[in-house]
């Protein structure tokens, strides 16, 4: 038996059907039915004519299908690899706030042994101050001779390098600026590049979701969600991936007991999981029965 559980029949390649009697439409759909149970069955030739069109059609659908689910296991895989990144980043700084507090509390148990020790060098160190006292006295007439003849020569030095120490200064303003003028430069661009990525993904959602752009616009809130994903590392093309299947489930769609839509950008990038989910999501296709009564059926065939 395939692996898949239903397939596509479009309603352009049933206009056979009206040059056919009922019984040679019978044997059409029979030779359908054994192409995907892959059963042999006996064909004459007006029928092998009239299926082949509709052979030739799932074989395209079938490549369609395993490009998919290739797609979503390998953003599956990616998604997996991040989550393993992000527990071992947790684990480490666990690791290193176990390490400060062992630290912290090594320092307090030397801290409390040494005080003992601090206060009989205390007792000597009087002692020790109280005999340089007189020394001290006699330095300070001898310092203060020293100091003066140092006045009269810094005041001799001082007008030549006024001049100088003014060039200096200035130059090292000009060279502050500079830094200062690249750095904010190059924050601008960082930023700016930011910007044209949340546009490009919040163009693609209202493209998917037919969206008016006169009522439906790029709040605060849908901007700072879709900024968290890029920074979480995940490329715009997994973000739009991600909108792709929201639009294909019929259920976030609206077709679900409250008849209301859940497919809004910042419902789809509100967190990683939940972005990792509509990548991984095993989106229904609708069968051509429950598709016929609705008017915008045709865009939910893929």
């Amino acid at each position: 038996m395939n692996s898949r559980s239903s397939f596509i029949m479009h309603i352009d390649s049933l206009a056979v059907l009206d040059d056919l009697t009922d019984e040679q439409a019978g044997k059409l759909f029979k030779a359908i039915k054994a192409f995907h149970v892959k059963e042999d069955m006996e064909l004459d030739i007006l029928t092998k004519v009239a299926v082949s069109p509709f052979i030739s059609q799932f074989k395209r659908d079938k490549e369609k299908y395993e490009l998919t689910c290739q797609r979503r296991a390998e953003a599956g895989a990616k998604g997996g690899k991040k989550k393993a990144e992000k527990n071992a980043k947790k684990q480490e700084k666990l690791a290193n706030v176990a390490n400060a507090s062992n630290c912290y509390k090594e320092n307090e148990q030397r801290n409390s042994a040494n005080t003992k020790d601090i206060d009989c060098k205390d007792n000597i160190d009087i002692l020790a101050n109280a005999s340089n006292c007189q020394k001290t006295e006699e330095n300070e007439q001898n310092n203060s001779e020293f100091l003066a003849n140092l006045a009269d020569n810094d005041n001799k030095s001082k007008s030549k390098n006024d001049n100088k120490s003014k060039n200096d200064i200035s130059k090292d303003i000009l060279n502050r600026d500079v830094d200062t003028s690249h750095g904010a430069s190059s924050t601008s661009a960082k930023r700016s590049e930011l910007d044209n990525q949340v546009l490009e993904v919040y163009e693609h959602w209202m493209h998917k979701m037919h969206k008016n752009p006169k009522t439906t616009l790029l709040s605060p809130k849908r901007k700072r969600c879709i900024q968290a994903r890029i920074k979480d590392g995940y490329a715009l093309e997994d973000i739009k991936r991600a909108i792709d299947m929201c639009a294909l489930s019929a259920f976030h769609m609206g077709s679900n007991d409250n008849k209301k839509q859940y497919n809004d950008i910042e419902l789809i990038c509100r967190n990683s999981e939940k972005l990792e989910f509509f990548l991984q999501e095993q989106v229904q296709v609708k069968t051509i029965s429950e598709l016929s009564s609705e008017s915008d059926w045709m865009n939910e065939i893929y």
